[in-house]
């Protein structure tokens, strides 16, 4: 995998998180939120993964011209809706900050409206007939799973450590959530090796590359089978533990950038020999 490639890693993820944070926290924040780590956190994790995406470009002071193909291009269409979600969520801090809380909660709504909106056009700009590895619905809901994979994981961390924080799903409830959102990540992913395995002479070897990658067995043990281990003792504990949420996160957060880092470098185009 050639070095540009980790920026869009970094990006995709990062940003894919902020948004699954936003789906566990926004729910539940109406007139009792913590605006700092309800809205100006997730602001911060997706600036950072935007700033991180200019890594990719030759140029990154031409940036904004990513935004003059909104009629055509799901690039623009994806940096104008997370532009529009870090838009929100700063005012939704501002609002929340001033007592304004039916502006706040406004804005958090439109907020996660646009991130979710912004994983989609993320997605469906690899959505690509010269990649038979990537035209297909898996494309979609790999992005989707990344979000309500490491959101959810991350807010469990942050509600031990502030109690204050009222995501709308709590405790041994998200872990529940997350050993299914698990099980649903692997199942689709089997059956897409499955679905590349019998399809065309690019499909198969991109399967043959990827059983044969060591990474994508660390990937395996890191992001799905550890991740299941941890899940099962979180829901064992009704208030939850800090360690054992942390170790969720890491070992997501390590699955899915191994899977995302796969899933660039590992896609063979058609014009192939």
């Amino acid at each position: 995998m050639t070095n540009w490639e980790w920026p869009l890693v970094f990006f995709t993820i990062f940003a894919q998180m902020a948004v699954g944070y936003l789906v566990m926290v926004v729910p539940g924040a109406a007139g009792k939120a913590n605006p700092r780590w309800t809205y100006l956190l997730p602001a911060g994790i997706l600036a950072a993964a935007m700033v991180i995406s200019l890594g990719h470009l030759g140029h990154p002071e031409n940036a904004y011209r990513a935004l003059t193909h909104l009629a055509s291009s799901w690039l623009s269409r994806e940096v104008l809706l997370f532009s529009l979600c870090f838009l929100l969520l700063l005012a939704a801090y501002l609002a929340a900050k001033g007592g304004k809380q039916t502006l706040a909660r406004l804005a958090a709504v439109l907020a996660l409206a646009s991130g979710l909106l912004g994983v989609m056009a993320s997605a469906l700009i690899y959505v690509l007939p010269a990649r038979p590895a990537w035209y297909n619905f898996h494309t979609v809901l790999t992005f989707f799973l990344t979000a309500f994979l490491l959101g959810p994981a991350l807010g469990m961390c942050l509600e031990q450590l502030l109690p204050g924080l009222a995501p709308w799903l709590e405790g041994s409830l998200a872990s529940r959530a997350l050993v299914w959102i698990l099980l649903l990540s692997i199942i689709s992913s089997l059956s897409y090796l499955t679905f590349l395995a019998a399809a065309g002479p690019e499909a198969r070897l991109t399967v043959t590359t990827l059983l044969a990658s060591p990474w994508w067995w660390l990937r395996v043990l890191a992001g799905w089978l550890a991740p299941l281990a941890v899940s099962y003792q979180l829901r064992r504990q009704e208030r939850g533990s800090l360690s054992l949420s942390l170790a969720l996160l890491l070992l997501l957060l390590a699955g899915e950038l191994i899977g995302r880092a796969l899933f660039y470098g590992t896609a063979v185009p058609l014009a192939i020999g």
